[in-house]
């Protein structure tokens, strides 16, 4: 197969599932996102012991937070849950 016939086939998948995506699906996608990261991370750093580097530490201050906010604003329904 053609490596372009193969990326045309890619985007036609991705753009037939994004029509079918309702934004309520992607605020419990960005959750599960901020959710795994933490538990990733914490995993990395408490159990393997591998200390972070600078940039992974100004990456969890505004993940982790978010693993909290983002089921708030499902919860209540917020409009501006996009902003988060």
């Amino acid at each position: 197969m053609n490596t372009s016939n193969y990326f045309k086939m890619i985007g036609i998948i991705v753009t037939m599932l994004a029509e079918k995506i309702t934004p309520k699906l992607y605020y419990y996608l960005a959750w599960l996102q901020a959710l795994v990261a933490s538990v990733v991370s914490l995993y990395f750093s408490e159990i393997l012991h591998w200390p972070p580097c600078t940039l992974c530490w100004y990456q969890r201050i505004f993940m982790y937070p978010l693993v909290m906010i983002i089921p708030l604003g499902i919860m209540r329904k917020d409009s501006r849950l996009y902003t988060y």
